[in-house]
């Protein structure tokens, strides 16, 4: 049996996909979640000074959370990525509407943890311009950006019917486990300036998330 163990954050962020996608097709797997106090010991001896790692089998750690995930489809019952090439087409076709709404979404979201990245001082969001900063850039983007993305998102999931999810009509792929933990961001109350409000009106996009919390394997991991 393969022996896999993911080192992320106790945090949601980029690992929950690869989380999923272990939970859906069956597999155990060691969940490491650090604490930030322990990142900077950590981070120069990691591949590419960044988390989230993943090692199998007590050999070489792996990065990069996309591959994770394309491998993670591959284990247990490995129903996560359709067999033939035109179905596989779809689901990385959704996988880049996530890339493209993470990284719409990136400059508003970044500002409030480095504003450096943008020209800013370091601790400029803690001051009151940065705070005003931080919160014009998010409802800017929730007012003009969110709607057209998840117009996107609404059209893949009608595409499959009623019951359906981005990329199939029967049942979760890769593409849902990179999905949904995006979405919830805008729903968790966790984000200053995102209410927990913000995908209500997208009545589709919000019954597609609660039909993939709801599938066995996922509530009963999201119950502990």
């Amino acid at each position: 049996m393969t022996k896999i163990k993911l080192t992320y954050f106790d945090i949601q962020g980029v690992a929950e996909k690869v989380r999923l996608a272990f939970v859906l097709n069956g597999v155990d797997f060691e969940d490491v979640r650090i604490k930030h106090a322990e990142w900077q010991e950590l981070k120069p001896k990691t591949k590419f000074g960044q988390l989230p790692l993943m090692q199998i089998d007590d050999g070489e750690e792996v990065a990069q959370s996309d591959a994770m995930l394309r491998f993670a489809a591959t284990l247990g019952a490995a129903k996560l990525m359709p067999k033939e090439p035109i179905e596989q087409l779809k689901v990385n076709e959704a996988m880049g509407l996530v890339d493209d709404i993470a990284r719409s979404w990136m400059p508003a979201h970044s500002i409030g943890m480095s504003p450096q990245k943008f020209g800013y001082e370091e601790g400029f969001q803690n001051t009151d311009e940065g705070k005003a900063k931080v919160l014009a850039m998010r409802e800017n983007w929730l007012k003009t950006e969110l709607p057209k993305f998840m117009k996107l998102v609404t059209a893949l999931i009608e595409a499959n019917g009623d019951e359906g999810f981005l990329a199939s009509k029967d049942a979760p792929t890769i593409a849902d486990c990179h999905m949904v933990p995006l979405l919830r961001n805008y729903q968790r109350g966790f984000m200053d300036g995102v209410p927990t409000t913000s995908l209500d009106e997208f009545t589709t996009v919000t019954a597609y998330i609660k039909r993939f919390l709801s599938i066995p394997e996922v509530a009963k991991y999201y119950e502990k």
